[in-house]
């Protein structure tokens, strides 16, 4: 089932929300699609010298899923697609 307008703005509010927290050391997300059943976002990790400052996909993914879990209760999975 494709998502009604006000929970993909809820998605595309998250993932930009990400995407500014990774921008710093070279990350990207961005959203491939979303529907009831699954987010799928696309992850290119960036490059950094800090080791630590670069998110393990599955703990984005983690991440992603509970604020969603928050503010839209019923989501489905989230996948992350690494570059």
């Amino acid at each position: 089932m494709i998502l009604g307008i006000g929970a993909m703005t809820i998605v595309e509010s998250v993932i930009a929300q990400f995407d500014r927290m990774m921008g710093p050391e070279g990350g990207a997300l961005r959203l491939i699609d979303a529907s009831e059943s699954k987010v799928r976002v696309r992850y290119s990790r960036g490059q950094s010298e800090c080791t630590t400052c670069v998110m393990e996909p599955d703990d984005l993914r983690d991440m992603i899923a509970e604020i969603l879990a928050e503010r839209a209760p019923g989501m489905g999975e989230v996948e992350i697609v690494t570059l």
